[in-house]
């Protein structure tokens, strides 16, 4: 065989081989496209109006203070909050607080291990106590300090980036923290965005959730820190919406 022929054949060979490598580089682009996709209007609807519900809540489980101990703590931290501000509620029982957690995360509380060691620093720095008789926790809202709620940062979710893949949506979210909640009320009136909540959250009687939600991007950049970006992953299961992942 002359050298001609074998340059010859060398050629075709390496034409062939990029060939092959385009074909498998596009086959894996359209997977990636098929996997990939916008979220319609109507699973926007419905990923909204759940995440409107859920996000002020959501740094009790995105937590790492120096109280933070047990997964448990940051699940019935979580339920309390929320039923006390979507429903004026102090006082929950362990099995609702064991079924939001499910609903919310897919998580299983483990109420065994709540009744064996119901007291965490967590709980005392919340004011949350747990009556083993009636199996019932209590945020006894009567000792949060004033002062210090005054002081205290407030953090918020501020959505990045969000799609479908693999039938899950994955929503891209930056975290910041507002130094007192009077940084939120100036910006808020520069906005002119109304907070009803604002002077019984600061006396201790209403939740942080309207101060969270009345707060926009602009109010976020101009008076509030970036502490981290997150990324949370939201599955659905018997046709309602649960968090599968944060990280």
């Amino acid at each position: 065989m002359d050298i001609k022929h074998k340059l010859k054949q060398i050629v075709t060979n390496k034409l062939f081989l990029s060939i092959i490598a385009i074909a498998v580089i596009v086959t894996a682009a359209l997977i990636t496209i098929q996997k990939v996709r916008t979220i319609n209007d109507t699973e926007r609807i419905a990923l909204d109006e759940f995440t409107n519900r859920i996000l002020p809540y959501l740094d009790e489980i995105d937590y790492d203070g120096e109280d933070a101990s047990r997964a448990e703590d940051n699940y019935i931290s979580f339920a309390m909050e929320y039923n006390f501000g979507e429903n004026n509620k102090t006082e929950m029982t362990a099995e609702d607080i064991k079924k939001l957690a499910k609903d919310t995360f897919d998580y299983d509380l483990n109420l065994e291990e709540l009744e064996h060691n119901p007291v965490s620093t967590r709980f005392m720095n919340k004011y949350i106590s747990y009556n083993q008789q009636d199996k019932t926790f209590v945020i006894d809202r009567q000792y949060i300090n004033k002062q210090l709620v005054a002081i205290t940062p407030i953090t918020k979710y501020i959505e990045r980036d969000a799609y479908k893949s693999s039938g899950n949506f994955i929503v891209k979210y930056s975290k910041y923290q507002f130094e007192t909640p009077y940084k939120i009320l100036d910006c808020a009136a520069q906005n002119n965005i109304p907070i009803p909540d604002f002077d019984d959250y600061i006396n201790g009687t209403a939740s942080a959730a309207s101060l969270k939600r009345a707060v926009n991007q602009d109010c976020a950049d101009k008076s509030a820190s970036k502490i981290k970006d997150i990324t949370v992953t939201y599955a659905s299961k018997d046709g309602h919406l649960y968090i599968k992942d944060i990280k």
